[in-house]
């Protein structure tokens, strides 16, 4: 069974436990690339996770979701960030390890450690064909 609209893609997602509707980003195709239903929801954590600190620089989506490269061979790589390409303006150095102490300090924040469960099923979903279609 394939999926024909993003409506249904959504619910399947719903039932895997994900937050809809997806996060929309222009450059995304959802319907056609299934990595980018990972792109999507990870540039979207990643937003949140650098906007959530007033001295860093604010996060386009747009530059979000291109900062995210896909792997060369899907079965074995992981999705990666291009941090210079994440936020233009800011030290790529200084984010990195800002991003690294938010994740490392996500027991105490409820809201990084949701955003870091979604982003490992969503990996987990990503590589697994059989479960979107």
């Amino acid at each position: 069974m394939t999926t024909l609209t993003i409506a249904q893609l959504e619910v399947l997602l719903k039932k895997l436990g994900l937050k809809v509707p997806i996060p929309h980003f222009e450059a995304a195709d959802v319907l056609n690339k299934p990595l980018d239903i990972g792109r999507s929801y990870y540039a979207d954590i990643l937003i949140s996770l650098v906007n959530s600190d007033p001295e860093n620089e604010k996060c386009d989506p747009k530059n979000a979701f291109n900062s995210i490269h896909s792997p060369g061979d899907v079965l074995i790589g992981d999705l990666a960030v291009v941090l210079p390409r994440l936020c233009h303006g800011s030290k790529a150095t200084i984010l990195g390890f800002f991003l690294v102490e938010k994740v490392r300090s996500s027991s105490d924040n409820r809201n990084v450690s949701i955003h870091c469960k979604r982003l490992r099923l969503m990996r987990q979903i990503s590589f697994q064909k059989t479960t979107l279609y």
